[in-house]
């Protein structure tokens, strides 16, 4: 599997060690994550991001322990994440056996019902194929980086892929946030209420990706040096490729906000086109076929290429919602009272 992912004779040992580690705590990480969204869904908001702040918190501060005080390196580093994972799988279960938890975990209240079952499978189908995509993309996108760049490029993309989510996790938050405040208010049928949200969304996560690429194109060489300052060609290849894959990057923030919208509102097959848009139809040809013309810019400029296009499409589906939404609002003003 590591080799099908992309890792090279010199990077498959500490692949190997650190996968065979974090796999132990594969449940506790389901667990915690799971439970963590149901908090937030709840109404919980501040506790949920203490859940994640106390996980996130944990790892950073056993890392550097493990890691060098315990020289235990890539090892050290898997058992860190483990126990981070354990912390917020208790902290959460042990919310839910509090009084503070809207919903309790008892047998009783463990009653399947089909029809929710299938709801949430409906719902969740896009978040699920998305993330199944992500880890094609990335394979294929290690592949071609081995190929036509080596090992170097690998380091470049780990070190892309961490500033790039930094910023993505931002927009994500205001997913988070915004999803059960559209969810509700659509259900309630309050449409101008939904909008407001869907446009403060999308004006806060462009916000968020203009200024994110303004200072990427503006410091790259001192972003690379942030990770590693030592090996000037992977200097060099890293703020070359971060430049380039982040040149569409302002219009990725609201791609991101559009999807989100539509598995809140119900809408599970727009929602899984839009988030398999870029990742599955777009992404992977372009990852497969630039390179062969274009060499190791072709795989960093696959990204700018691919977001260009789905934005596009992502465009004309928001509009059309927009109109829908302006519809809906029309009509729902026009009711009496009672019918609203």
């Amino acid at each position: 599997m590591l080799k099908l992912f992309g890792a090279s004779e010199t990077t498959i040992g500490f692949a190997n060690e650190y996968l065979n580690i974090i796999l132990l705590g594969t449940i506790l990480n389901t667990v915690g994550f799971s439970l963590n969204n149901l908090i937030r869904s709840e109404g919980n908001a501040k506790i949920a991001m203490y859940s994640m702040l106390i996980s996130a918190g944990t790892n950073l501060i056993l890392d550097p322990i493990f890691i060098f005080g315990f020289d235990m390196g890539i090892k050290g580093a898997a058992y860190a994440t483990i126990i981070s994972m354990g912390v917020l799988c208790i902290w959460v279960v042990r919310h839910f056996t509090s009084k503070r938890a809207i919903i309790k975990l008892k047998p009783e209240n463990f009653k399947i019902d089909t029809t929710i079952i299938k709801y949430i499978i409906t719902i969740g189908f896009a978040p699920f194929a998305m993330q199944i995509a992500s880890s094609f993309v990335q394979g294929t996108l290690n592949t071609q980086l081995v190929k036509f760049g080596g090992d170097l490029a690998i380091g470049a993309m780990g070190i892309i892929n961490s500033v790039a989510m930094f910023l993505i996790m931002a927009i994500i938050a205001i997913n988070m946030g915004a999803q059960p405040i559209i969810g509700f208010n659509y259900g309630a049928k309050l449409y101008s209420r939904v909008k407001e949200v869907l446009i403060l969304g999308l004006k806060a996560s462009t916000f968020i990706s203009v200024m994110g690429w303004i200072f990427v194109e503006l410091f790259p060489e001192s972003i690379i040096k942030a990770f590693n300052n030592d090996n000037t060609e992977l200097l060099y290849i890293g703020s070359h490729g971060l430049r380039l894959i982040f040149l569409a990057f302002p219009i990725v923030g609201f791609q991101i906000i559009v999807g989100n919208y539509f598995q809140s509102v119900g809408k599970a097959k727009t929602s899984a086109l839009l988030s398999l848009l870029r990742q599955v139809f777009m992404l992977i040809p372009a990852i497969l076929i630039f390179p062969k013309y274009w060499g190791l810019n072709g795989v960093w400029l696959s990204a700018p290429i691919a977001d260009s296009i789905s934005a596009i499409i992502v465009f004309f589906f928001l509009k059309n919602e927009l109109r829908l939404l302006n519809r809906m609002i029309t009509r729902a003003v026009s009711l009496p009272l009672d019918k609203v």
